[in-house]
């Protein structure tokens, strides 16, 4: 994928548990974590759509992994989008939770059917698929119980577990592994006390905003979910040239822009992989998320 090891999934997780925070006290703020998620999956998919013809162009690795990064971004989008209408109170809430219902269990369907044909074919790459679906759920249940006078028992323990299962299976040096296992545990006991009623609501999201936002600082990825941060804010550049362009009397094409981008990310004719890129991109498709 275009994010090396687990930083997409908790860049989602941090904005997630943000907005549930937001959506358990009907404060208006909570529209900055959507936001965020907008802007920032949307300029994903720019950059990998650019990226992608840059390495196809040069011919250079396989394309897939971009591909997957598109997808994911576009399946957060989607959320995104749902969880917006329901703040602005666009659209029914019960339509609302039946759309993104239908749309998880067919995202769900579709990673496993393809997770099997992986397995299959004995590589690992199936597990970055599994860790965001597990998010996908985790969100779209605590949302739930967030929004409406409802519980369902356990619900949001099961994706927890199994993704600090899968983050065990990966490769990490020891002490990573070790901080995040000790997080992820704490996680779990939290999820698990909320089920059984003995921490109140308000506790449970509170808590889980301060064990995803000091996962996320101890993280190695740090410094890439930063710029996953900040790539709106970069983009802005293109979208300045576009205008002024167009103050111009120019319309710039799709030709004219993707020069532009590769006149930013080539020096000498080599290809420099962006800050969200594995380092190795060239040698190893086949690495974690």
């Amino acid at each position: 994928m275009l994010f090396d090891r687990f930083v997409l999934v908790l860049y989602v997780m941090f904005n997630y548990s943000w907005l549930l925070l937001g959506v358990f006290y009907d404060s208006p703020i909570r529209i900055l974590p959507l936001t965020s998620l907008l802007f920032s999956m949307l300029s994903v998919i720019i950059v990998s759509l650019f990226q992608l013809q840059t390495i196809v162009q040069q011919q250079v690795g396989d394309e897939d992994d971009r591909w997957s990064t598109i997808s994911w971004a576009s399946v957060h989008l989607c959320l995104c989008t749902l969880f917006l209408i329901d703040t602005l109170e666009l659209a029914n809430t019960l339509a609302i939770f039946l759309v993104a219902g239908i749309f998880i269990t067919f995202t769900t369907f579709a990673v496993m059917i393809m997770s099997c044909k992986i397995i299959a074919n004995g590589s690992n790459v199936w597990i970055p698929h599994v860790h965001l679906t597990c998010v996908c759920f985790w969100i779209l249940v605590n949302y739930l119980y967030a929004s409406l006078p409802i519980n369902l028992p356990f619900m949001t323990f099961v994706p927890v577990v199994l993704m600090f299962v899968l983050r065990l299976y990966e490769q990490n040096p020891l002490i990573y592994k070790c901080m995040e296992s000790l997080l992820f545990i704490i996680a779990i006991v939290i999820h698990i006390c909320f089920d059984l009623k003995l921490i109140t609501a308000e506790h449970f999201y509170l808590l889980i905003v301060i064990i995803i936002s000091i996962m996320t600082v101890v993280s190695r990825e740090i410094k890439s979910i930063f710029t996953i941060f900040s790539l709106p804010f970069l983009l802005c550049g293109l979208f300045i040239y576009s205008f002024f362009a167009m103050l111009s009397g120019q319309t710039p094409t799709i030709q004219q822009l993707t020069e532009k981008y590769n006149d930013f990310v080539n020096e000498n004719d080599d290809l420099i992989v962006l800050p969200l890129d594995g380092e190795d991109i060239e040698d190893n498709w086949d690495e974690h998320l």
